[in-house]
C-alpha cells in the first residue's frame, strides 16, 4: 500500500463557477503543485481547464493547449506534491464512476490519482466562455458549458476523489451523471477538459494515495 498525501487546494473554485476569476487570481509556483487539476489564465481575462502533469500546466485555448513550466496565473489549483506510489491497473471496462467507487470502497479516506488511461468513450467539457462576467457559470450552463465526446482515445488524468466536500475544490458539474464526489481533468487530444464520470475507460495504469490531510492555501 502507498504512502498517505496531502491535498493541497489553492483559491477556490467557487471563484471560477461564480465568474469572478479575473479578481481573485495568484501566481502559482508549479514546482509546488505537481500534479493538479484547476484554471488558468492564458491572455488577458481569458481563463482555461487547467491539468498540471510533472511540473508542467497545461491550459484549454481555442485553439489546444497552452503550458507552462515555471509558473500559473490561477484562480483555483488543487493536487498534490509529488506522484503517488501505489499502482493500480485497470483491464476491464469500467465507467469512471465504478472504478472510482472501488477504489474509495478501498480507501474511505479519500484518493489522489495520476494516470494513463484508454477511454472506449471519452465524456468531457470545458467552459467555452471565460469565467469573468460575475454570473455563476452552472445557471447559464447553454451560454458556458460545452460537452466533449470521443472514441477509442488516450488520456492522462489527475482527479482526486474526496471523503468531505470540500467547497474550495469540489462542486457538481451539470454534465455529469455520477454520483461520487470527486473532481477530475484529463489532457486528451491536445486538450485538457473537466472529465465526466459516465466517461468509459477501457484500460489505465493508475498510481493513487490515500488522502492524509487537506491544506487549504488563499
Amino acid at each position: 500500500m502507498g504512502v498517505k498525501m496531502e491535498l493541497i487546494i489553492f483559491g477556490n473554485v467557487q471563484t471560477v463557477l461564480d465568474g469572478i476569476s479575473d479578481k481573485k487570481t495568484k501566481e502559482i509556483d508549479l514546482s509546488t503543485i505537481p500534479f493538479a487539476l484547476g484554471a488558468g489564465l492564458y491572455a488577458d481575462k481569458d481563463f482555461g481547464e487547467t491539468i498540471v502533469v510533472n511540473g508542467i500546466a497545461h491550459v484549454h485555448t481555442v485553439d489546444g493547449v497552452r503550458s507552462y513550466d515555471k509558473t500559473l496565473d490561477t484562480p483555483f489549483l488543487m493536487g498534490f506534491s509529488q506522484k503517488p506510489s501505489e499502482r493500480v491497473e485497470l483491464q476491464n471496462e469500467k465507467t469512471i464512476d465504478q472504478f472510482y467507487t472501488d477504489l474509495l470502497a478501498k480507501h474511505p479516506e479519500g484518493v489522489v490519482l495520476y494516470a494513463e488511461v484508454t477511454f472506449s468513450k471519452l465524456e468531457a467539457a470545458f467552459l467555452k466562455k471565460s469565467p469573468v462576467y460575475e454570473e455563476n457559470c452552472n445557471l447559464k450552463k447553454e451560454e458556458y458549458w460545452q460537452e466533449y465526446s470521443a472514441q477509442n482515445v488516450q488520456g492522462t488524468l489527475v482527479g482526486i476523489i474526496a471523503k468531505k466536500a470540500y467547497k474550495e475544490g469540489f462542486y457538481v458539474n451539470p454534465n455529469d451523471k455520477g454520483t461520487l464526489l470527486s473532481h477530475t481533468h484529463v489532457l486528451c487530444e491536445n486538450k485538457a477538459y473537466h472529465l465526466l464520470t459516465q466517461s468509459v475507460l477501457s484500460e489505465g495504469k493508475f498510481s493513487i494515495a490515500p488522502i492524509e490531510d487537506v491544506r487549504l492555501r488563499s
